[in-house]
């Protein structure tokens, strides 16, 4: 029981672990813009310069595979998506896009989009504060 206790406080402080190194990352990287805006991407290989250091490239990575296939738990796509994560990498979206889950999570995005544009919200690329870091 003890052991099972440790495996699921780590699963869960990881995740949080993980996304505070991605809150720093979006910061540190809207500082380093001239207009205050991050882009939605990680450099796939990029590492923190924390000890230890956090595979965050590929932590994001994983992000996008779960969340392509309905398996990231609302608060987590919510948080992301206030971050202004992009779900696809540069390049990957038009070869997603042939799975029907893909196709369906990137219709509900462009909706999403189109609908903020209208109400006159931001685009989640274009966030510059971050409430939930």
């Amino acid at each position: 029981p003890l052991s099972r206790l440790k495996w699921s406080v780590l699963l869960t402080t990881s995740w949080t672990t993980m996304y505070d190194g991605l809150c720093a990352f979006v910061e540190a990287r809207r500082k380093q813009s001239p207009s205050g805006v991050w882009d939605g991407d990680v450099p796939p290989n990029y590492k923190t310069n924390t000890n230890p250091p956090l595979s965050l490239g590929r932590w994001v990575h994983r992000q996008r595979s779960a969340q392509a296939k309905g398996q990231l738990k609302d608060d987590q796509v919510q948080k992301l998506e206030m971050l202004g994560l992009k779900w696809f990498e540069e390049g990957e979206e038009l070869a997603q896009e042939s799975t029907p889950m893909s196709v369906t999570s990137s219709s509900t995005f462009l909706h999403q989009s189109v609908g903020n544009q209208l109400n006159g919200a931001a685009e989640p690329d274009a966030v510059t504060s971050t409430s939930e870091c």
